[in-house]
């Protein structure tokens, strides 16, 4: 199940995108443990014209196995997005940036995740 809020005033679009899943057993053959999971993205748009926007996006996602003593698999992420929208006025859209995982991660210092994304709005 997940909530998704969203509110535009001006030039400012916030956002708050959150969710839980419920993910059963999928391993009990192999004796590892799932435990629901949970994301929550908070996150805000800046128009500085009508075709470009700035992004920004905090991301926290717990995980969902348990008791396994690895640590990039228990352990929560909390990742940050920075970014560009680009939008045609034919509805055309792209999307460039990075993503870093700032806390968490057993790697939450040694990798950084660069995005290039295109979409169509219709």
């Amino acid at each position: 199940g997940g909530l998704l809020l969203q509110k535009t005033y001006r030039r400012f679009t916030t956002y708050l995108n959150a969710d839980a899943v419920f993910p059963g057993q999928a391993f009990k053959d192999v004796d590892v443990s799932l435990k629901p999971f949970y994301n929550i993205m908070l996150g805000a748009e800046y128009k500085l014209s009508d075709s470009i926007s700035g992004l920004m996006q905090l991301s926290y996602l717990t995980r969902p196995f348990k008791h396994t003593d690895l640590d990039m698999l228990d352990h929560r992420i909390l990742d940050l997005l920075l970014g560009a929208s680009y939008m045609t006025k034919n509805g055309f859209n792209m999307q460039i940036g990075l993503v870093q995982d700032i806390s968490g991660s057993s790697d939450a210092g040694a990798d950084i995740t660069f995005f290039l994304n295109l979409g169509k709005n219709f």
